[in-house]
């Protein structure tokens, strides 16, 4: 459900701009830029032959509301001003990322290589690199509205909240790889994703922050990371690969060797006060010296139909949850806590406050559970989940047939719409119940169709 909300919304982003030309509206102008255009001798609009040279004087002369379409061709563009687009206005390269690069002109230049910041403006095929910004708020790129999709975002930096990318208010990110960015005194290395802003099928590898969150910090209401490829963050704090705040959700992606080297923990997810992690695989994540190597939980969390397996800590390999009052708990359903590694808490480790707060486990298949104060909850099995390939090697966490997981967890609303990690059906159609864990077992076998 959550994802298929969202996915509307990219839709409707890019619909935005193509219906802008309707019968009551001045005509749609396509403007092209090109390493060998000119500024000065060509119009911009009649072809490549007649291509500006600068991205940014395309923009300038497109209109507001329009609708209008830049085409941008191969090659590097070395900037000396950052771009903005804030018009209903498609920005987009004609050879794709790889061939389309914005340089920030770092060192000449401390600047973010980009801003979008209306509804109906849209970003979509560039590789944004080499951006210094020594304030917060994105180095690369920041978004607090409109589109940005099919990009690359490296090698970017900034203070605070988000070294490549920083997404707000209801930004939307798709299809981006965001790698190899710094924040240097704050949190979200690689994107810092707040209010109703959303960021799906992303790939986010080899951020580092100074703080929290190596990968992506992502606070507020209604903010959502989904369908991403989490892996090989590090955050000095909190949160290697995720720090998770207040509402927001985390769903349908994977976090996969990320590092918390801090005080505290989480070295695939720190959850902080709230917020919800819903059908990911969380695996080989780390942290140091402390709480939770797959996911440290403070104060109170929900972690629903996850994989959490062969992560490291110091207490609570898997999950790690500190509660500070007597009015916090966590609640994990239908999640497989299996073969992780700590010394106290292989797979979870509570510290609950006067032996009085609480931890509900309902259809979970958990081993060696540590901790003071009580877990309560129902359908849960402590026997080992028959993954199709344990090795950590060359991992499988599919479900074999057979597996006690299998048809054993509890259906809520949210699954009648939506999917597993993989793209399968969340409750299949033969049992009508949903698997535990993050992957939906499909029986083998042939089904007929008589008219």
């Amino acid at each position: 459900m959550y994802r298929y909300h969202y996915c509307q919304r990219l839709a409707l982003c890019l619909l935005s701009v193509v219906s802008i030309g309707c019968a009551t509206a001045p005509a749609q102008t396509t403007w092209f830029v090109a390493t060998n255009g000119s500024d000065t001798e060509h119009s911009g609009t009649n072809g490549w032959a007649d291509a500006y040279l600068t991205i940014s004087n395309a923009v300038e002369n497109a209109a507001d509301d329009n609708g209008d379409r830049i085409l941008v061709g191969p090659g590097r563009y070395v900037l000396d001003a950052t771009i903005t687009n804030c018009k209903v206005l498609a920005l987009e390269s004609a050879a794709g990322a790889e061939m389309t690069v914005l340089d920030g002109n770092y060192p000449v230049y401390r600047q973010r290589g980009l801003v979008i910041g209306r509804a109906g403006a849209v970003v979509s095929g560039f590789t944004i690199s080499n951006c210094v910004y020594d304030h917060y708020q994105g180095g690369g790129v920041r978004v607090t509205n409109g589109l940005i999709a099919n990009c690359i975002i490296e090698h970017c930096s900034a203070s605070n909240y988000g070294g490549g990318l920083y997404l707000a208010y209801d930004a939307l990110a798709s299809n981006c790889m965001v790698r190899w960015n710094v924040v240097t005194n704050g949190h979200g290395g690689g994107v810092s994703v707040g209010g109703n802003a959303v960021i799906l099928d992303s790939e986010i590898v080899s951020n580092t922050v100074s703080d929290s969150g190596g990968g992506i910090t992502i606070e507020g209401n209604g903010g959502m990371i989904s369908g991403c490829y989490i892996a090989h963050n590090i955050a000095t704090n909190n949160g290697g690969g995720v720090n998770l705040r207040t509402n927001a959700v985390l769903c349908n992606s994977i976090l996969d060797g990320n590092v918390s080297s801090g005080a505290q923990g989480g070295g695939g997810i720190y959850q902080y006060r709230g917020g919800e992690v819903r059908n990911c695989l969380i695996m080989n994540n780390m942290t140091s010296p402390e709480y939770g190597g797959g996911i440290y939980v403070n104060r109170f969390g929900l972690i629903e139909s996850c994989t959490i397996v062969s992560n490291r800590a110091e207490r609570g390999g898997g999950i790690a949850f500190v509660a500070q009052s007597v009015a916090d708990g966590m609640f994990v359903r239908n999640t497989i806590i299996s073969s992780n590694a700590a010394s106290q808490g292989a797979n979870l480790r509570m510290f609950l406050y006067l032996s009085q707060s609480f931890t509900w486990l309902t259809n979970c298949c958990a081993t060696d559970l540590d901790g003071y104060g009580p877990i309560q909850g129902s359908g849960n099995t402590t026997n080992y989940p028959l993954f199709v390939n344990p090795d950590p090697a060359n991992p499988d966490y599919r479900l074999q047939k057979g597996s006690p997981c299998v048809n054993t967890g509890s259906n809520y609303p949210w699954m009648a719409q939506d999917v597993d990690v993989s793209g399968l059906r969340r409750v299949d159609r033969f049992s009508g119940r949903v698997d535990m864990g993050c992957y939906e077992h499909i029986p083998d076998g042939v089904i007929f169709s008589l008219r």
